[in-house]
């Protein structure tokens, strides 16, 4: 049995479980295959997709730069390297992306508004990797700027 199928099983359980209201993330499959969900908003949403990441690969989240607070409606493509082609493409709805992709090199880039964020990552096998962009949103400072410095942080 291969680990997408296993993992695309064990995911769609644990979403369709009675604890866990489908509408709580929005689910999907890319065109070649690999299984997502995607969300973040309330925390439901934030809960049922922690508890899903140990079942994908790749596990994306953008965020604030000063604050860290999350964002949401950021674009997001991932290219594998290996054959210079998407994998994924599309806006994500909440800050979070989860999504199952083989071993192997790959190209994230994210935007929101004007700005765009970009980060290599590899996956090797039966491994998951984190992934965190950061952007610049007006209004959010960085939390230490005025602080003493010499007061602990």
């Amino acid at each position: 049995m291969s680990h997408r199928f296993v993992t695309g099983a064990l995911a769609a359980l644990f979403v369709l479980s009675p604890l866990h209201p489908v509408e709580a993330a929005a689910r999907g499959q890319t065109a070649q295959g690999w299984a997502y969900l995607q969300g973040g908003i309330g925390r439901d949403e934030v809960e049922m997709l922690s508890a899903a990441r140990p079942f994908y690969s790749l596990s994306i989240r953008t965020a604030a730069g000063g604050s860290g607070a999350w964002l949401s409606n950021v674009s997001v493509t991932i290219r594998d390297l290996s054959r210079d082609q998407p994998v994924f493409e599309g806006a994500i709805d909440g800050p979070w992306l989860l999504i199952d992709l083989p071993a192997g090199r790959y190209a994230i880039s994210a935007r929101s508004d004007d700005q765009v964020r970009t980060q290599e990552v590899t996956i090797k096998p039966h491994a998951r990797r984190d992934c965190v962009l950061y952007f610049q949103v007006a209004g959010q400072e960085h939390p230490f700027r005025d602080a003493d410095p010499d007061e602990p942080r």
